[in-house]
């Protein structure tokens, strides 16, 4: 995971979470409900949306209880921009969701890129935006991510075999062809692998 110019990170895939200069910050449900809601509009989102996504049926006091939640994570870590009556990320903040998507991206054959992969796939742990309910902007997002997870499991296991086929890899290769049997590209790469 890169680090923005300022040490700002903020993880999305899996368990929500904000870091300082690569140290976590402790964050209430409501807050990290917040980051993942600024991370997932990826730019200015008016108040009234971000109520919508973080609550299912707004209080009477959504609005204040949006401010203060806000502002909590302001103090915890200085991540949110106010901008047009509305919020976002500061534009330095890293996020672990871009990075994974620029791996992914990525078609070089570079060994390195597998590790970068692996070690992001290791550290996913359950659902991307964790600290978010469902809502049909968050479960698309979540959908896409997901697909995305899968061919990252894929190059990992492809860029592996670049260095030759091991046990391990084919093994690898086994398990992910049996946990997703209709992906043809997963028994391509067991066949490789054996």
């Amino acid at each position: 995971m890169r680090s923005g110019m300022t040490g700002l990170e903020v993880t999305v895939l899996g368990r929500t979470g904000v870091a300082v200069d690569g140290r976590a910050v402790a964050l209430r449900p409501r807050e990290a409900a917040v980051a993942a809601a600024l991370a997932l509009a990826a730019g200015p989102i008016a108040a009234d949306d971000l109520v919508d996504l973080l609550w299912r049926e707004p209080p009477r006091s959504a609005t204040k209880s949006l401010h203060n939640h806000v502002a909590r994570l302001r103090r915890a870590a200085p991540v949110v921009v106010t901008e047009h009556g509305g919020y976002r990320l500061d534009p330095d903040v890293a996020l672990d969701r871009d990075r994974f998507e620029q791996l992914v991206a990525r078609t070089d054959p570079d060994p390195g890129r597998a590790e970068e992969l692996a070690a992001l796939l290791e550290r996913w742990q359950g659902p991307a935006y964790a600290a978010l309910d469902a809502h049909p902007t968050v479960d698309a997002e979540r959908t896409r991510l997901a697909e995305l997870r899968l061919r990252a499991e894929e190059s990992v296991v492809a860029l592996c075999l670049l260095g030759g086929a091991d046990a391990a890899i084919a093994a690898r290769a086994e398990e992910l062809a049996t946990a997703e049997p209709f992906r043809e590209h997963r028994w391509w790469l067991l066949m490789l692998a054996r």
